[in-house]
């Protein structure tokens, strides 16, 4: 299980989280301060995961988990 996390910084900036996943498939969902779901671009590389999602200043809660 991977953690929850919480991303935050200015507006029109894309984001960019590496994650060491051991070769497992990751489920990643989004959702800014209000809920709202926000799209997340998953890019599995190796034993890593490259995560791609646009800021904002709120915060946006990632939810990642492994896949078997």
């Amino acid at each position: 299980m991977f953690p929850r996390l919480v991303a935050s910084g200015p507006s029109g900036v894309r984001h960019v989280l590496r994650l060491v996943t051991g070769r497992r498939l990751l489920s990643v969902t989004a959702r800014n301060a209000t809920g709202a779901p926000r799209d997340v671009q998953i890019e599995p590389q190796g034993d890593t995961a490259l995560l791609r999602f646009d800021s904002e200043p709120a915060g946006l809660g990632l939810r990642i988990r492994a896949l078997r």
